[in-house]
């Protein structure tokens, strides 16, 4: 069963099972990076918060469509459950909101659309977007995207916003860990027993990110984290966008070429497979200089 097939038929198989108690339609959501997807809305009779499931991996994990039933069976007893989010999470006042948010970088040429609706600040070619955290259960945290309605709700300007985001900035934790024990972790398993030349491409690159690893680009907000690491290794440093959780830091040996770098982020970006193109944050290579104490574009 081909993808659109396997969407329309299982949208009718499911509005059988959830009977009048129920509407469900097909939606397009738009991510981040000019990325749509396919959504199921299962709207309740009575409710505020309507489930919203993505249907990309829905279809992939039932084996391309070949099993329907299963599909069913997981969408019915999701919209059965008590919703993760309710109207009471939502917050509406910005007393309760304030220590909520949090700053995104995201790239503005590449998220020209959204950003019509969405309160940023531009920072080198990026749009610093604030989102809030509604609720949290298990590991897994549900964010809400402040636009202009929700600013105007607050009774509240960019600048305030900005100013609240950079507070809650500066107590989140982040790390800068070497490649290797990073990927050590990751695999979890020990890769010391590699050939050297699989290794020595490690030399001097490492990983920044938030303790989380999660939306943890915005590191590069962090000057007091960029300064400490350049003067503990007494050396400039490119910065490498890996994805909107992270970046790649380099010390600048007076060997790489930043032009040679850019090649190697596009590439990871576009042709490797590697990122998601919902994930990605940036074509650009960036340059901290620990003696103007800035972050500049340089590729």
């Amino acid at each position: 069963m081909n993808y659109t097939e396997y969407k329309h038929t299982l949208q009718e198989a499911l509005q059988r099972r959830v009977g009048e108690n129920a509407k469900v339609y097909l939606a397009t959501a738009e991510k981040l990076n000019g990325v749509t997807d396919d959504v199921f809305v299962i709207e309740k009779k009575g409710k505020d918060i309507h489930l919203r499931i993505y249907l990309r991996d829905l279809y992939e994990g039932s084996s391309m469509g070949e099993h329907l039933e299963e599909s069913v069976d997981i969408l019915y007893r999701l919209s059965e459950e008590k919703p993760f989010v309710s109207k009471e999470d939502m917050p509406e006042m910005w007393q309760s909101a304030k220590h909520r948010i949090e700053m995104r970088l995201v790239n503005k040429k590449w998220n020209i659309k959204m950003l019509e609706d969405v309160p940023y600040k531009e920072y080198l070619d990026f749009a610093v977007i604030f989102v809030v955290l509604i609720a949290a259960k298990e590991g897994v945290q549900a964010m809400l995207t402040v636009n202009r309605e929700w600013m105007k709700k607050w009774g509240i300007g960019l600048d305030e916003l900005w100013e609240t985001a950079q507070k809650n900035l500066k107590k989140e934790s982040f790390f800068v860990k070497d490649i290797k024990s990073m990927l050590k972790s990751l695999l979890d398993k020990d890769i010391e027993g590699m050939e050297e030349d699989d290794t020595e491409w490690y030399g001097n690159l490492y990983v920044m990110t938030n303790v989380k690893q999660s939306y943890g680009a915005r590191v590069l907000l962090r000057k007091d984290i960029l300064r400490r690491f350049a003067e503990e290794h007494k050396s400039n440093l490119y910065l490498l966008p890996s994805s909107l959780h992270e970046f790649l830091v380099l010390e600048d040996d007076g060997v790489c070429e930043s032009s040679g770098l850019k090649k190697l982020v596009c590439e990871v970006n576009k042709e490797s497979g590697m990122v998601e193109q919902e994930q990605w944050l940036s074509d650009s290579v960036y340059y901290y200089d620990r003696e103007k104490e800035e972050v500049r574009i340089v590729a």
